[in-house]
């Protein structure tokens, strides 16, 4: 089967399913035309407890700003970085866990730098 057939059929497959969905099944119910045979489905996994924040977006803006102040732009952006993809800004930084990560750095840095005085 060409590149162009199977990109045909998975656009078929995305319009079926499309479609169904629309009309109110759920996906699976839906042919795509496939011949594989369906995989059963998987018992539920329980529900993961969720992360509990220990510092707010605001504290860790607040210490970033420090940071960048003293040290400079590039180590507060060397700092959001270890934690999130290159080119995050602070103001997008939004999961919990993120966010606790680089306040706690960012205030390692600051307290490093109070120790050297």
């Amino acid at each position: 089967m060409s590149l162009e057939q199977k990109i045909e059929a998975l656009t078929a497959a995305v319009e079926a399913l499309t479609v169904a969905m629309k009309a109110g099944a759920p996906a699976a119910a839906a042919s795509t035309g496939s011949t594989k045979a369906e995989k059963p489905a998987k018992a539920e996994k329980p529900a993961k407890a969720e992360y509990e924040a220990k510092h707010t977006k605001a504290e860790m803006q607040t210490v970033l700003s420090e940071v960048k102040d003293k040290f400079g732009l590039p180590e507060a952006r060397a700092i959001i970085e270890k934690f999130s993809p290159k080119g995050t800004k602070m103001g997008e930084i939004a999961d919990a866990k993120i966010i606790d990560e680089t306040y706690e750095a960012a205030k390692a840095k600051l307290e490093e730098a109070e120790d050297d005085m």
